[in-house]
């Protein structure tokens, strides 16, 4: 193989790396400390947390970091037996499709149950600097959460860590 042709791959490789990196990064940083001055939504056992999800029509997560003038974008739309994932980044130059992928429907909708998606909904604190925003459509029911990135669900790290790790590896 040519020098150019190997630089060039190696190249791509490093970008994959390092925008997995940055990802990860970005959603497992730690809280400030100086919250404001609205109390966390308190979380309780209610039915919706025992149901299980079995459909998935469109699943949607924002993340605005206002540190690094960032937001990543993770949206789900789920067809007859898989799911079709997308992550954007908007950065100063646009929404850009930074990875995509097609992803098993039944692996989707486990993990969505692992990470219980059905909780988040109304969780609802004021939006800071950085802050999260959640819309699904799951059995039947639109979702909707946000607040600031602080007061997310604890669960949503691990789903957005997994969405990206799904998308960039099939990039």
């Amino acid at each position: 193989m040519k020098k150019s042709t190997v630089l060039i791959i190696v190249l791509a490789v490093l970008a994959v790396i390092l925008s997995s990196v940055t990802a990860y990064i970005l959603i497992t940083r730690s809280p400030k400390e100086d919250r404001s001055s609205k109390e966390k939504k308190e979380r309780t056992v209610d039915e919706d947390e025992d149901e299980e999800i079995t459909e998935i029509k469109s699943l949607y997560i924002k993340i605005y970091d206002s540190e690094n003038k960032k937001t990543t974008e993770y949206e789900v739309n789920g067809t007859f037996g898989s799911c079709e994932l997308y992550v954007y980044e908007q950065t100063g130059r646009g929404k850009q499709i930074k990875h995509q992928a097609i992803v098993d429907k039944n692996n989707m909708l486990k993990y969505l149950n692992e990470c219980r998606v059905l909780s988040w909904d109304g969780i609802m604190t004021e939006k800071t600097d950085s802050y999260f925003e959640f819309k699904a459509k799951l059995n039947g029911k639109e979702l909707y959460a946000e607040g600031a990135y602080e007061d997310r669900p604890e669960e949503m790290e691990k789903m957005t860590f997994m969405l990206m790790t799904w998308a960039t590896i099939q990039t």
